[in-house]
């Protein structure tokens, strides 16, 4: 199957060259770079490996009228979205976009592993957003998951270009574009494809303060967005077993000693949340 990969960037020198080293390897020709006036070497690094480089002002982008960008540029109908610190495992763009065969599925989103700098509250994350098996999801199964039936990854997930297209596109956020589409692609009868066997590692070792401005966002968006939390449900349900999962993470690894950290960057992301 054919597909394009776009990769938005900024000062992304220090992560870029492996994930093209990386889609090179796996013989991806529609390679899509769209950098926002990065001032190090990011520009070079990906001249090296497409002639497919775009550069928008810094106060254009917008995760989602940016991703818009991407789907009208691609050349194939499956688009891969990438971000510029994520690196693919052998062959997972080739097996994310397998997930495709089904002609319902409009979204597949691969799993995200830690990096091995990760700290233990990044590392459970990543454990409890990306399970090691795949799920189908479709608008039936709502009451099984929820609020989380509608996630979804902007780190590493591809899309159906004419069914993108064909439900208005992204539109103009600076957060969730990724669970946006989601939930409006189950909404309209389409399926949402998580395939754990298509893995990529990414992480963040999040300050509080980035924590906390981090679920600032996430707040803004759920309130802008409030006819996802009506069709799916509440975020406190998932945000309650959010923090189960995290005492059987950390009984099971042994490693409670964790747990005064945990506590205070949940009450933080709460609090954020709530304030937003």
């Amino acid at each position: 199957m054919d597909v394009s990969v776009v990769i938005p960037t900024f000062m992304g020198e220090k992560t870029l060259k492996p994930l093209l080293i990386r889609l090179t390897q796996e013989g991806i020709g529609d390679i899509i770079v769209i950098d926002s006036q990065s001032k190090d070497k990011t520009l070079d690094i990906a001249k090296a490996f497409t002639n497919r480089v775009y550069v928008i002002k810094k106060e254009q982008f917008n995760h989602g009228l940016t991703r818009n960008f991407g789907l009208e540029l691609a050349s194939c109908e499956i688009v891969v979205f990438l971000t510029q610190d994520a690196i693919p495992q052998k062959n997972s763009i080739r097996v994310l976009a397998n997930s495709f065969k089904d002609s319902d599925v409009a979204i597949a989103y691969g799993r995200q592993l830690p990096h091995k700098n990760a700290i233990e509250f990044s590392k459970h994350l990543r454990y409890f957003n990306y399970p090691d098996y795949s799920i189908k999801k479709t608008l039936d199964k709502k009451d099984e998951f929820g609020m989380k039936l509608a996630f979804n990854s902007n780190s590493f997930a591809a899309y159906r270009k004419s069914v993108i297209k064909n439900l208005g596109g992204f539109v103009r956020l600076d957060f969730g574009e990724d669970v946006y589409m989601a939930a409006l692609a189950l909404k309209n009868g389409y399926a949402v494809f998580y395939n754990h066997e298509a893995i990529v590692y990414h992480s963040h070792n999040y300050s509080l303060k980035e924590e906390f401005l981090r679920y600032i966002e996430v707040g803004k968006f759920y309130k802008s967005q409030n006819w996802i939390e009506k069709e799916f449900g509440k975020t406190q349900d998932e945000g309650f077993r959010y923090v189960k999962s995290q005492l059987q993470y950390l009984v099971k690894t042994k490693k409670l000693y964790c747990l005064p950290s945990f506590v205070i960057r949940d009450i933080l992301k709460f609090v954020a949340f709530k304030l937003a």
